[in-house]
């Protein structure tokens, strides 16, 4: 009984230290990595990258996209795992600067499990 509490507890510490959550059927990442971190509109880059922490294996790759500033849904040119098995989705950056201005702009990656339920990922980036 003792060491299935320790493992239990364990697993809980985890949960927490990777900043992932799940309720209800919906996953919920408290952190995603943009890159680049400043978004500048002259900028002549020609993709966005959101790296997440959950594992790619999880997430059905093709019903993943971003909402910008609540103001608009941008699809990813491409979706798939990095070195680590986590979910990493490229943007074009012309189609996600329709949606940003000056001095920030906030991305919820969205996305359904496999399991049935929703994924959802928040950050922000810098726009200059």
């Amino acid at each position: 009984m003792k060491r299935i509490t320790i493992i239990a507890f364990a697993i809980m510490i985890l949960m927490g230290l990777t900043g992932v959550s799940q309720a209800d059927g919906r996953w919920e990442d408290e952190e995603i990595t943009i890159s680049p971190r400043v978004l500048v509109l002259d900028y002549s880059g020609t993709r966005i990258t959101i790296h997440t922490k959950i594992q790619a294996s999880e997430v059905v790759g093709s019903s993943v996209y971003i909402e910008v500033n609540s103001a608009g849904r941008v699809d990813p040119c491409s979706v798939f795992a990095d070195d680590c098995g986590n979910l990493v989705a490229k943007f074009e950056v012309e189609q996600v600067k329709v949606f940003v201005q000056p001095p920030s702009a906030e991305i919820i990656l969205h996305g359904d499990l496999v399991s049935g339920g929703i994924y959802s990922a928040t950050g922000s980036i810098e726009v200059k």
